[in-house]
Protein backbone atom coordinates (compact mmCIF):
# COMPACT_ATOMS: atom_id res chain seq x y z
CA UNK A 1 0.00 0.00 0.00
CA UNK A 2 0.69 3.50 -0.95
CA UNK A 3 0.06 6.96 1.16
CA UNK A 4 0.01 9.78 -0.49
CA UNK A 5 -0.72 12.76 1.73
CA UNK A 6 -0.96 16.46 0.83
CA UNK A 7 -1.71 19.51 2.58
CA UNK A 8 0.06 22.52 2.70
CA UNK A 9 1.11 23.25 6.38
CA UNK A 10 3.87 20.47 7.29
CA UNK A 11 2.97 20.23 10.63
CA UNK A 12 -0.42 19.23 9.45
CA UNK A 13 1.32 16.61 7.00
CA UNK A 14 3.31 15.11 9.94
CA UNK A 15 0.49 14.79 12.13
CA UNK A 16 -1.63 13.30 9.28
CA UNK A 17 1.20 10.60 8.39
CA UNK A 18 1.36 10.10 11.76
CA UNK A 19 -2.04 9.46 11.97
CA UNK A 20 -1.73 7.38 8.82
CA UNK A 21 0.76 4.87 10.70
CA UNK A 22 -1.32 4.72 13.70
CA UNK A 23 -4.22 2.90 11.96
CA UNK A 24 -2.06 0.78 10.02
CA UNK A 25 -0.59 -0.29 13.15
CA UNK A 26 -3.77 -0.79 14.80
CA UNK A 27 -5.08 -2.67 11.80
CA UNK A 28 -2.90 -5.19 11.48
CA UNK A 29 -2.42 -6.01 15.24
CA UNK A 30 -6.24 -6.38 15.37
CA UNK A 31 -5.93 -8.55 12.02
CA UNK A 32 -2.79 -10.46 13.82
CA UNK A 33 -0.80 -9.18 10.97
CA UNK A 34 2.54 -7.75 10.75
CA UNK A 35 3.55 -4.35 9.82
CA UNK A 36 6.28 -2.96 8.04
CA UNK A 37 6.61 0.51 7.20
CA UNK A 38 9.14 2.50 4.99
CA UNK A 39 9.16 6.28 4.30
CA UNK A 40 9.68 7.08 0.76
CA UNK A 41 9.91 10.43 -0.55
CA UNK A 42 8.55 13.77 0.76
CA UNK A 43 8.82 17.49 -0.10
CA UNK A 44 8.45 20.65 1.70
CA UNK A 45 4.44 21.89 1.05
CA UNK A 46 5.30 25.12 -1.62
CA UNK A 47 2.71 27.83 -1.70
CA UNK A 48 1.46 29.00 -4.63
CA UNK A 49 1.20 33.06 -4.95
CA UNK A 50 -2.30 33.53 -3.16
CA UNK A 51 -3.52 36.41 -5.60
CA UNK A 52 -2.64 34.04 -9.06
CA UNK A 53 -4.91 31.32 -6.82
CA UNK A 54 -7.56 33.68 -6.76
CA UNK A 55 -7.51 34.78 -9.90
CA UNK A 56 -7.30 31.31 -11.65
CA UNK A 57 -10.41 30.24 -8.75
CA UNK A 58 -12.45 33.45 -10.16
CA UNK A 59 -11.51 32.48 -13.91
CA UNK A 60 -12.16 28.87 -12.89
CA UNK A 61 -15.77 30.15 -11.68
CA UNK A 62 -16.42 32.03 -14.69
CA UNK A 63 -15.91 29.31 -16.87
CA UNK A 64 -17.80 26.37 -15.02
CA UNK A 65 -19.49 28.06 -12.15
CA UNK A 66 -17.35 26.41 -9.26
CA UNK A 67 -13.44 26.49 -8.40
CA UNK A 68 -11.89 23.87 -5.80
CA UNK A 69 -8.67 24.18 -4.08
CA UNK A 70 -6.39 21.28 -4.45
CA UNK A 71 -3.18 20.73 -2.82
CA UNK A 72 -0.24 19.42 -4.71
CA UNK A 73 2.38 17.30 -3.57
CA UNK A 74 3.74 16.38 -6.94
CA UNK A 75 7.00 17.96 -8.65
CA UNK A 76 5.11 19.74 -10.76
CA UNK A 77 6.83 22.76 -13.19
CA UNK A 78 4.98 25.57 -11.18
CA UNK A 79 6.00 23.95 -7.89
CA UNK A 80 9.78 24.64 -8.65
CA UNK A 81 8.55 27.61 -10.64
CA UNK A 82 6.62 28.91 -7.18
CA UNK A 83 10.29 28.81 -5.21
CA UNK A 84 11.33 31.87 -6.89
CA UNK A 85 8.39 33.77 -9.19
CA UNK A 86 4.68 34.51 -8.27
CA UNK A 87 2.79 30.75 -9.84
CA UNK A 88 -0.17 29.08 -9.72
CA UNK A 89 -1.93 25.66 -11.27
CA UNK A 90 -5.32 25.09 -13.15
CA UNK A 91 -6.18 21.41 -12.85
CA UNK A 92 -8.91 19.43 -14.69
CA UNK A 93 -10.74 16.54 -13.09
CA UNK A 94 -9.31 13.12 -14.64
CA UNK A 95 -11.70 10.25 -15.26
CA UNK A 96 -12.96 8.03 -12.27
CA UNK A 97 -10.16 9.93 -9.99
CA UNK A 98 -7.28 7.74 -12.00
CA UNK A 99 -4.19 10.33 -12.24
CA UNK A 100 -0.22 9.87 -12.99
CA UNK A 101 -0.90 6.13 -14.16
CA UNK A 102 -1.23 4.81 -17.83
CA UNK A 103 -5.06 4.82 -17.28
CA UNK A 104 -5.35 8.74 -16.81
CA UNK A 105 -7.88 10.40 -19.14
CA UNK A 106 -9.36 13.88 -19.44
CA UNK A 107 -12.97 13.98 -20.65
CA UNK A 108 -12.67 16.40 -23.87
CA UNK A 109 -15.14 18.78 -21.90
CA UNK A 110 -12.35 19.41 -19.11
CA UNK A 111 -10.03 20.04 -20.91
CA UNK A 112 -11.92 22.79 -23.12
CA UNK A 113 -12.74 24.33 -19.92
CA UNK A 114 -9.15 24.09 -18.57
CA UNK A 115 -8.22 25.25 -21.64
CA UNK A 116 -10.85 28.17 -21.32
CA UNK A 117 -9.96 28.75 -17.59
CA UNK A 118 -6.34 29.44 -18.13
CA UNK A 119 -7.45 31.81 -20.97
CA UNK A 120 -9.00 33.63 -18.66
CA UNK A 121 -6.30 33.81 -16.47
CA UNK A 122 -3.64 34.38 -18.96
CA UNK A 123 -5.91 38.02 -19.82
CA UNK A 124 -6.12 38.81 -16.56
CA UNK A 125 -2.65 38.50 -15.58
CA UNK A 126 -1.39 40.45 -18.65
CA UNK A 127 -3.63 43.32 -17.78
CA UNK A 128 -1.92 43.76 -13.99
Amino acid sequence: MLVDLRHPNADELAAMLAEARTAAEEAASERHCEFESDYLWSIEPIPFDAELVAMARDACVEVTGSDRVLTSGALHDAAELARIAPAAMIFTPSIAGISHAKEEDTADSDLIAGIEAFGLLANLVLTI
